[in-house]
Order: structure tokens, then sequence, then C-alpha cells
């Protein structure tokens, strides 16, 4: 897959997330917001959340998703130290950063442990906040 259509399946992605996250919806996922220390989503996987995060969502077993009043930029830096600090690797091919949106991947190092842990973090500035979507995945 090229950057274009990283960056357009990572848009698109986003835009599906905040419309269900925002569409009226019911909130039966809805968990309480977390603080930054870090919180268990699901049974295999833990994520951080910046010390602000809103209306923070568990959107499925291996997914969630939350606002933030930081800058992009700032969640850039908070995941970036924060995976890193956890013994993961960015996979910096597939970065994507700008002025609007995020989008990253981190992988477990081997010698930190198991090598199929994949973790990706997707921003995107909305109005006045950045809707922020963390996910594991398991790589094949």
């Amino acid at each position: 897959m090229n950057k274009n259509s990283l960056i357009i399946a990572g848009v698109i992605l986003l835009i599906v997330i905040l419309g269900l996250s925002f569409s009226g919806r019911s909130n039966k996922n809805s968990i309480s917001p977390i603080t930054p220390d870090i919180e268990k989503v699901s049974g295999n996987t833990m994520f951080p959340v910046t010390a602000d995060a809103k209306d923070v969502k568990k959107l499925d077993d291996t997914t969630m998703n939350y606002r933030s009043n930081l800058s992009l930029k700032e969640v850039e830096t908070f995941y970036r130290d924060t995976f890193t600090g956890q013994g993961y690797a960015e996979r910096t091919l597939n970065t994507v950063s700008n002025d609007t949106v995020l989008s990253f991947v981190f992988d477990k190092l081997a010698s930190e442990g198991s090598s199929d842990e994949t973790i990706v973090v997707q921003a995107t500035v909305v109005q006045d906040y950045v809707n922020v979507n963390v996910r594991y995945e398991k790589v094949q």
C-alpha cells in the first residue's frame, strides 16, 4: 500500500469512528473517563490516555476513542514517549503527521516479549478538540 492510500484509509476510518461516536447512538459502550495512568481496556491490551481525556468510549474489545484539548503535536508526543517507554518501536514507514491528522503504529520489540503486538494510534483535529482513536491489532 502506498503512502497516499494509507492516508486516505486513515482519514476514512477516523470519519467513520467520529460518526459512530457522536451520532446519538446508545452509550452502552461508554466507560468512565480515565486518568493518565494506564487503564486496562481489554483482556490483553492496555492503553494510556492523555490527562484531559473526555468522552472515553470503548468501541469494541480492542479499540477506544476519546477527545482531548491538547494539540495534535502534544498527543503525538504523549503517545510516542509513552509507547517507546513501554518497549514498543514506532513503525516510522507508517507514520503520517500533519496539522490535522496523525496516524502511527507501534510494534512490541521482540526482546520485550511477543512481537505480534501492534498498537495503532490515529487522531484528527475536529473543531476545537482532537479526536483520538487507539486500537490493538494482532499481526498475522
